[in-house]
């Protein structure tokens, strides 16, 4: 009889844990984990922009750094040894078969595409369309254009939380860990937002009707 109160308790904590973390806020993270300047772990706030990837570091001395040579440090940072194939089978723009030989490579990740022009298309989003390819489940989007935290902020491309299985855009790393505080706050009042915004004959994008 304990033994079977032990294993219902143990079923009903493992749910548990499975709701919390789906209602968990996420930011995923592509970069680098080690500042290539100094070796220590990086503050994913601070990064230098080279091309359309970023080399993470650790403080704004080694960021100084980072910005005299930048695509030394970019190479230190991902260096092709240590590349993380992910030989997806599908393209994750068009959705056809990926060929092995179409491919590109973003922060130490090489996605395999059906076509060349997949891999423009890839590059315009590359943290949210890898998050995606990645994620262990399908993911849907708000496809809120102005931040979901400073409502008055576009949002900034390619910048987003994943709350519920839903990507959703942010204009800032900061309003990531707003949106964490309370979740169900801002998007109650997202919605209330676009109630309006229809009421006057707009959609939420600004867009008219």
């Amino acid at each position: 009889m304990n033994r079977m109160i032990s294993l219902t308790a143990a079923a009903v904590l493992m749910l548990t844990m499975t709701a919390v973390a789906q209602n968990k806020v996420e930011v995923p993270f592509f970069g680098n984990e080690t500042c290539p300047v100094s070796g220590k772990p990086v503050d994913r706030k601070l990064s230098v922009k080279v091309g359309n990837e970023r080399v993470y570091v650790c403080c704004k001395k080694c960021r100084a750094k980072v910005r005299q040579a930048p695509k030394d440090f970019l190479a230190k940072a991902y260096p092709k040894a240590k590349n993380k194939d992910l030989k997806n089978k599908k393209c994750p723009i068009m959705g056809g078969k990926a060929k092995e030989s179409v491919s590109t490579t973003f922060q130490g990740h090489v996605i395999h595409f059906c076509c060349p022009g997949c891999d423009k298309k890839f590059m315009k989003e590359p943290n949210k369309n890898l998050a995606k390819l990645t994620s262990r489940k399908k993911l849907t989007e708000l496809g809120n254009k102005t931040c979901i935290v400073m409502s008055k902020e576009k949002a900034e491309l390619d910048s987003f939380v994943i709350y519920k299985g839903q990507i959703i855009n942010i204009c800032c790393a900061g309003c990531a860990d707003d949106f964490a505080k309370n979740p169900k706050k801002y998007l109650a009042d997202y919605k209330k937002r676009q109630s309006a915004d229809k009421e006057k004959g707009h959609d939420h994008s600004g867009h008219e009707h």
